[in-house]
């Protein structure tokens, strides 16, 4: 449960990002192996209520500045105070995780939490292939030392770019 909500939060989180769980059911179906089990398992958990509250959630982070965040955490505070003390506290983790990365790598992690927290927003094979593409250009271009980096701090991640299936994604080709 813990790592379900360290992915989402991760992916989710940089600056007020957020936990967008519902986009597990809005992508298409074929993209939906890159979701890990995990994460799958963890979103099946959640009850009606917090898939409302995260998607509120998700939609007010927003319209708030990336600086002042305070206002989307509050939000969900006020909404479901023990949903939000699960995802506050794994964000504290991802900060820390981040904080000790280097700084090319930390460079490359924040645009990705950047990219993927538009995801959200167009769920589109179109998207989501430009998207793929995008990050696996940019990840093709981390020297190895910051790949190694990416790996020993956010090894899922480094993971799924390796994933063929996700190189076929970034390629518009389905086996």
């Amino acid at each position: 449960m813990r790592s379900a909500i360290i992915f989402l939060a991760a992916i989710a989180y940089v600056y007020g990002e957020t936990l967008n769980l519902f986009l597990y059911e809005e992508l298409p179906v074929e993209y939906r192996e890159f979701v890990p089990e995990h994460v799958r398992k963890f979103y099946i958990t959640l009850t009606d209520v917090e898939k409302i509250l995260i998607r509120e959630f998700a939609t007010k982070t927003g319209e708030f500045d990336k600086k002042s965040d305070v206002q989307a955490w509050a939000l969900l505070e006020t909404k479901n105070l023990a949903l939000y003390e699960r995802a506050y506290d794994v964000r504290v983790v991802i900060e820390k995780l981040i904080e000790d990365l280097k700084p090319e790598t930390k460079v490359f992690i924040n645009w990705l939490f950047d990219k993927l927290r538009l995801v959200y927003l167009k769920t589109d094979r179109v998207y989501l292939q430009e998207t793929a593409k995008e990050i696996i250009g940019k990840y093709k271009d981390l020297k190895e030392e910051y790949k190694i980096d990416l790996k020993t701090h956010f090894i899922w991640i480094y993971d799924y770019i390796q994933n063929s299936r996700f190189e076929d994604l970034a390629k518009g080709i389905f086996v």
